[in-house]
């Protein structure tokens, strides 16, 4: 009887293996999580949020769209955040700065940052008019600003232009970093942002990787993807056969990098680290 029971848990810890993504831990729950750095993507459909939180400080990056923001909110509230040190708008597309307003209205924020483009959308006026309600100036960023949050530290790698056709290549490209650990967000930067970056000399090896415009597909993706050579790999989007997203061509590719990949329609994706090992859960 005995043997039959070890040989029944060996099966079920071989199983539970074998489901976890190679080179990646499984977190348990992030609420398990003491010290360093958590960071939560959000599940916001075809749509970027993400909280950046350690013990001392907590910064957003994007807020999905108006419904989106209003989730964003309330998982902020589930998890204890009372305030944000930052909210960081990548770019104002609706997508990404539509809940930007009810996050504003909801918790304190004590900074904001936008990136180059300028839009005239009903959502950016929202979102402007947020701002102004909470007694915000909004800061500009550009490519070599650096932001500190304690031992969290930002560094904004693009765009280096302002002159792009497409907006998206007018989004912030950022790089988190956490002891050893760094994170690459790559907002909805498309071909010609992607090769900017390739081409500027500057390190974009990243354990984690916030996937470029939702998993979509451009001809130096898996270039761009063998640069950062990711552990983990996120993907913002919701799975949608119009659209076909996430390509299958960038899964591909993200998995030849060595990624383990995540997509945020199956729940929101956690990853943990305490600036050397790295975990991740969804």
């Amino acid at each position: 009887m005995r043997t039959r029971l070890l040989t029944m848990l060996c099966c079920l810890l071989a199983l539970c293996c074998a489901c976890t993504p190679a080179g990646v831990a499984q977190l348990p729950s992030p609420a398990d999580a003491d010290g360093g750095l958590t960071v939560t993507f959000f599940r916001c459909g075809k749509a970027d949020s993400a909280l950046l939180r350690t013990d001392e400080h907590a910064v957003l990056i994007d807020a999905g769209t108006q419904d989106a923001g209003e989730y964003v909110l309330s998982r902020l509230r589930e998890m204890g955040v009372e305030r944000l040190d930052a909210l960081i708008v990548t770019h104002p597309h609706k997508d990404h700065v539509g809940g930007a307003d009810v996050i504003l209205e909801g918790l304190p924020v004590e900074r904001a940052y936008v990136g180059p483009l300028r839009v005239d959308s009903k959502q950016s006026r929202q979102f402007d008019e947020a701002l102004e309600a909470a007694g915000l100036t909004p800061q500009t960023l550009q490519a070599g600003d650096a932001l500190s949050f304690g031992d969290l530290s930002l560094l904004v790698l693009g765009p280096q232009r302002t002159d792009y056709e497409d907006e998206n290549d007018l989004s912030l490209v950022l790089r988190a970093q956490y002891g050893q650990t760094r994170f690459l967000f790559a907002a909805d930067a498309e071909k010609d942002l992607l090769q900017e970056l390739l081409a500027s000399g500057q390190a974009l090896r990243a354990e984690v990787l916030k996937a470029p415009h939702h998993g979509g597909v451009e001809d130096n993706s898996a270039l761009f993807f063998q640069a950062v050579l990711p552990e983990v790999a996120v993907i913002p989007c919701e799975r949608d056969t119009k659209d076909e997203l996430p390509d299958e061509a960038v899964l591909r590719a993200l998995r030849s990098a060595g990624a383990a990949v995540y997509v945020t329609d199956d729940g929101d994706v956690t990853v943990h680290t305490d600036g050397t090992t790295l975990a991740a859960s969804q």
